[in-house]
């Protein structure tokens, strides 16, 4: 994504904006990569402590059947992806 952004967006070394642009950019795509990747990883570890057994599973995690399950359960007990707590306290 930084490379799309980077072509897009940055201007020449020459240039008194340069490196605040170039932050900016690298900043906007750790955030976008952050967001696609953290709700995935979130997923796959709750499917698999599921599998590792009730004793792992903390009280308040809900049993799941499976990755979309998990999404389906997630989203029911703690609100849509953006509002789900993992991704607001990164």
């Amino acid at each position: 994504m930084f490379d799309t952004l980077k072509h897009r967006f940055l201007t020449p070394r020459d240039d008194p904006s340069f490196t605040v642009v170039n932050l900016a950019l690298g900043g906007v795509s750790g955030g976008v990569a952050a967001l696609i990747t953290y709700p995935t990883d979130v997923v796959r570890r709750r499917v698999q402590l599921q599998g590792v057994g009730k004793s792992m599973l903390s009280a308040d995690m809900a049993p799941v059947n499976g990755a979309l399950d998990c999404v389906r359960v997630t989203i029911k007990t703690e609100g849509t992806i953006l509002q789900a707590s993992y991704v607001t306290s990164r």
